[in-house]
């Protein structure tokens, strides 16, 4: 189980900006992750073309986080702030890189916010989003897991606002080997709490999977907990998962158990960061 070989291979990883604390949040893990699997960190700052489209009406009025105090605003002002905010993203994305000393690139484009996230996923594998950002709820789209993971090409995470770095890392185990190995190596970069929670679709296959689990951390030498969760409902596992509250959740779409599972209830239910791996 702790063979490097089932590591998911995800060797570009993509983070979309927009100034929002939870993109800020997706941009640390993204970081976190590129250094725990050795991978390029690619950060991507989209000046909303609705925004510059609404700018040019008669009357708009300024978004504060983007354009400063509140007030009327034109096309001509409303870019002058993309810049302004799209250097504080480069800066951000210099400044997680050197952390880790990580190989990383930034790139700005003007689009619709989704459609172009999406097109500039493509030659990803693994896309960082913020769960909550203001960008995409303009754009009509929240962003959880039942678009994403059948839009997104590679691997995706959702990440909640900075009050979810300090929970616990908490693996899905499905039989998933992926997820195992993945999550040793984030716990050991993030140097997180681990919790390992065993699934089946019965009590005798979540038992034989908590022995595995159980025997795994004993062997990877890591400090953790295993729970056992039987999936009855979809009700049950996020009650169960919520009580461990997780900094970040590990699912792997891939495993005969997450496969079943609504991650669109799972995410908007999980008051943590999601990573899902495809």
């Amino acid at each position: 189980m702790t063979d490097p070989a089932v590591l998911p291979a995800l060797r570009r990883i993509l983070v979309a900006l927009d100034g929002d604390e939870s993109a800020r949040a997706a941009l640390d893990a993204a970081a976190e992750i590129a250094a725990a699997l050795e991978a390029e960190l690619v950060g991507l700052y989209i000046e909303d073309t609705e925004l510059l489209e609404a700018a040019d009406l008669p009357v708009t009025w300024s978004i504060p986080r983007i354009a400063g105090p509140r007030g009327a605003i034109d096309a001509v002002a409303m870019s002058r702030a993309f810049k302004v905010s799209a250097g504080e993203a480069g800066r951000a994305v210099a400044a997680a890189a050197q952390r880790f000393s990580l190989k990383w690139s930034f790139e700005v484009r003007r689009g619709a916010v989704v459609e172009l996230v999406l097109s500039e996923a493509r030659g990803f594998d693994l896309m960082a989003l913020g769960a909550s950002g203001e960008a995409m709820r303009r754009a009509g789209v929240e962003m959880t897991s039942g678009l994403m993971a059948m839009s997104a090409p590679g691997a995706l995470l959702l990440a909640r606002g900075p009050g979810c770095s300090s929970g616990p890392l908490v693996a899905l185990y499905d039989g998933s080997d992926r997820v195992l190995a993945l999550a040793r190596r984030m716990a050991a970069i993030q140097r997180r709490r681990l919790i390992v929670v065993a699934v089946g679709a019965n009590e005798g296959e979540a038992a034989a999977r908590q022995v595995l689990a159980a025997d795994w951390l004993r062997q990877a030498g890591l400090r953790g907990s295993v729970r056992k969760l039987v999936m009855d409902r979809q009700e049950s596992m996020s009650e169960a998962l919520g009580r461990e509250y997780p900094g970040v959740l590990l699912v792997d779409r891939r495993g005969p158990i997450s496969a079943q599972l609504s991650l669109e209830t799972l995410v908007r239910e999980a008051a943590c960061s999601v990573l899902i791996l495809k």
